[in-house]
């Protein structure tokens, strides 16, 4: 088995060639409906909230699964984990597409605390805003 190796100094084993080619199948580099547009999306959102969680060491590593695309390892937050805070902002990111499929959502900011107990000193910040085109919504990460 080969492996990669995470940012954060954690290892992450390579998935088998079926596990890969169904995470490969959900990056549609051609996206020719809304509703292509609407799961990439989806998905994009999905991977930058879970690797930003992931990489940052705020929840343990049982609250994630490893999906492979191509030879890339991506953690994602688990819909059922034994991790409180994990399994809330996986119910938040499912009202949030929700909000997506009804063309609601045009911002979410997510920061990061030097002390969860203290919100005064975010020591980073990601704004993620979505606008809806006719080929289906669109998002930009800052």
């Amino acid at each position: 088995m080969a492996s990669g190796k995470m940012a954060s100094g954690k290892m992450c084993l390579r998935g088998n060639k079926e596990e890969t080619a169904e995470w490969t199948a959900l990056f549609i580099n051609d996206l020719k409906t809304k509703h292509e547009s609407l799961v990439f999306v989806k998905r994009m959102m999905a991977v930058a909230v879970s690797s930003i969680t992931y990489l940052r060491g705020i929840f343990p590593e049982y609250a994630y699964r490893s999906r492979y695309l191509e030879d890339l390892c991506i953690k994602v937050l688990r819909e059922n984990s034994n991790t409180a805070g994990a399994n809330k902002v996986v119910k938040w990111m499912m009202g949030c597409f929700d909000a997506l499929e009804k063309q609601y959502l045009q911002i979410i900011c997510i920061g990061v605390y030097t002390d969860p107990e203290d919100r005064n000193c975010i020591i980073e910040s990601y704004q993620f805003n979505f606008r809806y085109a006719e080929k289906g919504p669109e998002m930009d990460i800052l």
